[in-house]
């Protein structure tokens, strides 16, 4: 057979431990300045706080990377995974000829049955088609990921600390001329508030509401066979809709700056103010495996939080100034309402102090 199998598009100078909550993010915790940081795991509540590094939590393995068989593929993904077969060869399964990139991803899962030839007919043997095979299995596309450093997480530890240096320094009116929070930057840190939620292990809330609302549970919950999984992470047919659904939003986002969370921006942005909450580390916030999350408040309200340092969360509220916002220096009381709130709605806690009263923050919960 004469083509030529390319080395896979491994892309190995994006990371394969994609971290859902940044690392940079993280540091804000550590108590050294460092690596490490505490955390408390609500399924090991026997082990009490313990010690972490940032490098070894909230990451799962290519979880951004769009792969051969996923539902969502766009072109420029599918040029990557199967360009040099679609150049080389005639591949047909059973009455079909694929003679598309699309029509090689969506037959991929059946790669078993397919018969591939060369420009002169000759037909693939089983070691040149398993070679083809580990090669699109091996490749990935990594826009996602890339996208999401370049555009968020490298500019966002210079970004929330000139935040929070304004807010501190209007409050106290240490300036002459207090400096006050521009229009872009209320949007900017609106668009964190959004994209941390998406990118977090859950997803946005209400568009899981939405896939519940609109799935039959009894499908959902149809479990995929594990060597049939083009992720391992996604262990139910529910499990792939979502995530399907959030990695085309998070697409869509990066590379042109539309679709279901430019959507979801603008409506906040249209309907919500900005109250920024500010502590000290004497009594700092927690965080979580979700740093920004849609809660159920005291008041049996819905409200978004997103805690953006340990001395620091934004909260979101109706009103027709969307250009107005809030600061607030809370009291210890609502410090803890509010750590409770996140303790209640996580797994992994993420805290600032050794010796977090861990009792008093889950509550009936522990």
């Amino acid at each position: 057979m004469k083509i030529e199998i390319p080395q896979a598009n491994t892309h190995n100078d994006v990371a394969k431990e994609q971290h859902l909550v940044p690392r940079t993010y993280m540091r804000k915790w550590s108590h050294n300045n460092s690596d490490s940081i505490y955390v408390f795991d609500k399924n090991k509540k026997e082990k009490g706080v313990q010690p972490a590094n940032v490098n070894s939590i909230n990451y799962i393995v290519g979880f951004h990377d769009i792969k051969a068989g996923d539902v969502f593929v766009p072109d420029e993904a599918l040029e990557e995974l199967f360009g040099f077969v679609k150049k080389q060869c005639k591949v047909i399964c059973g009455e079909d000829e694929l003679d598309t990139l699309r029509k090689l991803n969506d037959k991929f899962y059946d790669y078993d049955n397919w018969q591939i030839y060369d420009g002169d007919g000759v037909q693939a043997t089983r070691k040149e088609k398993n070679e083809i095979k580990r090669v699109i299995l091996q490749s990935r596309y990594t826009f996602i990921e890339t996208q999401w450093c370049y555009q968020y997480e490298d500019n966002w530890v210079q970004f929330i600390e000139m935040i929070e240096w304004k807010v501190r320094n209007w409050n106290l009116k240490v300036l002459t001329k207090p400096m006050t929070l521009s229009s872009e930057e209320l949007v900017k840190l609106m668009e964190y508030v959004l994209i941390y939620d998406f990118r977090n292990s859950k997803g946005n809330a209400w568009i899981n509401q939405i896939i519940d609302d609109i799935f039959p549970k009894e499908l959902a919950e149809i479990e995929i066979p594990n060597n049939e999984r083009v992720h391992k992470f996604n262990k139910t047919i529910g499990d792939e809709v979502k995530y399907e659904v959030r990695i085309r939003a998070f697409y869509e986002y990066l590379r042109k700056k539309n679709g279901k969370i430019k959507l979801m921006i603008n409506n906040y942005l249209k309907n919500m103010g900005i109250k920024i909450c500010l502590t000290t580390l004497d009594n700092p916030f927690i965080t979580s495996e979700t740093p920004s999350m849609v809660v159920k408040n005291i008041d049996g309200l819905y409200e978004h939080i997103f805690v953006a340092t340990p001395t620091m969360l934004i909260t979101t509220y109706r009103t027709d100034n969307t250009e107005k916002y809030i600061i607030a220096n809370l009291k210890k009381k609502y410090v803890n309402r509010y750590n409770k709130y996140i303790a209640q709605n996580s797994e992994l806690l993420i805290t600032y102090q050794a010796n977090m009263d861990i009792e008093k923050i889950m509550g009936k919960q522990l």
